[in-house]
């Protein structure tokens, strides 16, 4: 063989290998790679790669369910942005692109439940349960649509609580369910179970978003200032703060116990 056609040969074999990779592989691969961004030093720039070769993905693999709800669940996360604390616009941004999703998979229980949570509706959730009523994720989702209107209800789809442990927010959706309630003790109950028993492996890996243990020390905020636990209360307020709204605007406008607290730690530079 001449130089010539080895050349030629070693192109060949070389074009083969950087081809596309099979569908089924890319997505094992990328999966993989979304359970890997909850032990990452910095899971922003695996969610990034995830959500990049799924979109790239979406004219070699078009009718890959699993791509799509990989490319959504790494959107829906952040894809690069500090997980759970997305700009506005980023935000926007993936929930327009769940409901487009759903349209072209409109079976796939997993899409829907992004999309559940993208609108916060409970037709939404509704929807997306009504496609897999084992689906555990939507299940906590169509409790978290009816907690407002209808803690009583919600409580019904978060039983048996133990499955909780398995879904990122499962049991912060317990607590704040059962402090609508008025139920302290359960509240609290759960909240902790959220800051120290939710199962290592996920149903939805979720990078460690944030957003589940600051609404549990929301709850315990909340429960400890109706005790009058000032000390305790701003403590968890505090630490909440950052990724919960409410947490914020208590802290604003306190009641007297909690403000004497807060002017007091202000004044000796003491931290929560």
């Amino acid at each position: 063989m001449n130089l010539f056609l080895a050349g030629r040969l070693l192109f060949a074999l070389g074009s083969v290998s950087l081809g596309p990779v099979p569908c089924d592989d890319l997505t094992k691969t990328l999966d993989d790679e979304l359970n890997r961004t909850s032990i990452a030093m910095e899971p922003e720039s695996g969610l990034a790669s995830i959500y990049d070769q799924a979109t790239r993905a979406t004219e070699s693999c078009p009718d890959s369910e699993e791509l799509a709800y990989l490319r959504l669940r790494a959107a829906e996360l952040g894809r690069g942005a500090p997980v759970g604390r997305q700009t506005p616009p980023a935000s926007e941004e993936w929930r327009k692109l769940a409901p487009v999703l759903l349209a072209k998979f409109p079976r796939s229980v997993k899409i829907a439940t992004v999309q559940a949570r993208a609108s916060g509706t409970v037709s939404d959730a509704r929807h997306a349960l009504a496609l897999d009523r084992t689906y555990l994720p939507a299940r906590v989702a169509l409790a978290a649509a009816l907690l407002s209107s209808s803690p009583a209800e919600a409580a019904t789809y978060l039983a048996p609580e133990h499955d909780l442990a398995t879904v990122s927010d499962g049991y912060t959706v317990l607590a704040r369910t059962r402090w609508a309630l008025g139920d302290s003790a359960g509240a609290t109950e759960a909240a902790k179970l959220a800051l120290h028993a939710r199962a290592f492996h996920l149903i939805e890996p979720d990078a460690r978003d944030p957003r589940p243990v600051a609404g549990a020390h929301e709850v315990l905020g909340q429960v400890l200032l109706a005790k009058c636990r000032f000390r305790e209360a701003a403590t968890h307020l505090k630490l909440a703060a950052t990724d919960s709204s409410l947490a914020r605007n208590i802290l604003a406008n306190p009641p007297p116990g909690l403000q004497k607290v807060l002017q007091s730690r202000r004044k000796g530079g003491v931290r929560p």
